[in-house]
């Protein structure tokens, strides 16, 4: 039995290597082999690719830090729904799909918790060194891109409706073979219908244009329904006149606007960063 008490032992030795372990530094704070491991599994990244993820949120949690930023238990709630709907799924069965992965979801909250705090932090950021699109950047935008405005005239739709959003959920979730159109379960009622864009809401027009032709919309509560659009096709095209167009020109520019903000804010973020590498096994 000696071999077996020497077995145990080894491994526990070799289980609190990896928990208290430390793999790198940056600026001085400790990273441990086990959050290098956990981060490479959740990712599904290399290890090499994992070092440079947790070096870019020692980063982010200095600076999270550094603007005393904080995240409530409701708003980690509301964006573990935000994920499950963008993977068209519940936040059920996102649950039951994470643990068949071997993936803790208590582990996996704190992650979505450091994702609000990147969310509020990318916010700061950008509101202190963001400048607003002018009326000329609009303008050479749109003459640039006007491939861009064409809108179509008709685009035909299922309208999907429910009294509860985990049956609609649940619906939205699926996925559907190319050119088949979703069924209509107990509980949720569907009528096809066919807009004209002439005479749609500007920013549901907008939406149904971003949504591709044999997908489903976000889901909407109206009046205390929750409805979908499956997109069934889109027919004809008319350019979006450049009045029209501002409001959409003006939120492509800032993104982009905001994606080289947050890049320069970073990089320089990381070159200054102290790095020090012990060891990745």
């Amino acid at each position: 039995m000696r071999w077996v008490f020497v077995f145990v032992l080894c491994s526990l030795g070799y289980a609190l290597n990896i928990v208290n372990g430390i793999a790198f530094y940056v600026n001085d704070e400790p990273v441990t082999l086990y959050e290098l491991y956990k981060t490479a599994q959740m990712a599904k990244v290399s290890k090499e690719e994992a070092v440079e993820l947790l070096i870019t949120q020692k980063i982010q949690d200095e600076e999270v830090a550094r603007y005393h930023l904080s995240a409530s238990e409701l708003e980690i709630d509301e964006m573990l729904h935000e994920i499950a709907a963008r993977n068209r799924q519940s936040v059920e069965s996102m649950r039951e799909n994470l643990q068949a992965q071997g993936i803790d979801m208590e582990y996996y909250r704190n992650d979505v918790k450091k994702r609000v705090l990147q969310k509020k932090l990318y916010a700061m950021i950008v509101s202190q060194n963001l400048e607003l699109a002018d009326e000329n950047e609009l303008q050479q935008y749109y003459e640039q891109h006007r491939a861009d405005f064409l809108i179509p005239t008709h685009i035909k739709i299922i309208r999907y409706g429910a009294s509860s959003r985990e049956l609609l959920e649940h619906l939205v979730s699926q996925k559907y073979p190319l050119g088949s159109v979703p069924p209509t379960p107990s509980g949720i009622v569907s009528a096809p219908e066919e807009i004209e864009t002439a005479k749609l809401n500007p920013q549901l027009t907008a939406l149904l244009m971003e949504v591709p032709v044999g997908k489903f919309t976000p889901i909407f509560n109206v009046g205390g329904e929750f409805v979908a659009f499956w997109v069934l096709a889109k027919n004809g095209g008319v350019a979006m006149p450049f009045e029209e167009s501002k409001q959409l020109i003006f939120g492509k520019i800032m993104r982009e606007k905001e994606g080289r903000v947050l890049a320069e804010h970073f990089e320089k973020l990381r070159a200054a960063a102290k790095i020090t590498i012990l060891r990745l096994n």
